[in-house]
């Protein structure tokens, strides 16, 4: 934008861990995220964040290639359109999951209910391929809302690269 390049996203880590519930098996599901990135901030503009956040909840097999998910998350972020050097935050992050031909198809919805009185949610469809162990392509688009900012839509396009 503007001619100008910055940093949206850097994870430093981004685990998730969805393990299906059965009658035999109760595992609990988890992920845990931590790095850098733009969030709507004040005047309609994007800040750039740390943060660390976590959950755990349950998996369900709902179809043969089809996992649906709901998980409680917590969310510590260093912001600087906040007054405290450390905001924490609870939400939740819940959707589904179909393995299918291409890849992965997910179907997300996040929310993060800071103690401040901030209030981020978002939905989004995602569609990734593997390319190959280590790199994917992912097609996103993402529907956000803050009270700190009017509602953005994006698609994105993005390559991840993994490393094991």
């Amino acid at each position: 934008e503007g001619n100008d390049w910055q940093l949206q996203q850097l994870d430093l880590a981004t685990i998730r861990s969805l393990t299906p519930r059965n009658e035999l098996l109760q595992p609990l599901s988890w992920q845990v995220t931590g790095g850098l990135e733009r969030v709507p901030g004040k005047h309609d503009d994007e800040t750039l964040v740390s943060h660390v956040n976590g959950g755990g909840g349950g998996t369900w097999q709902l179809g043969e290639d089809v996992l649906g998910f709901a998980l409680g998350t917590v969310r510590v972020e260093h912001n600087n359109d906040f007054a405290e050097f450390v905001s924490p935050a609870g939400g939740f992050n819940t959707g589904v999951l179909w393995k299918n031909p291409l890849g992965n198809l997910s179907l997300e919805a996040k929310g993060d209910y800071f103690f401040n009185g901030e209030v981020r949610r978002s939905l989004s469809l995602n569609q990734q391929w593997e390319l190959s162990r280590n790199l994917g392509l992912r097609l996103t688009a993402q529907r956000e809302f803050s009270h700190l900012a009017s509602p953005e839509t994006e698609v994105m396009l993005e390559v991840k690269w993994y490393h094991y």
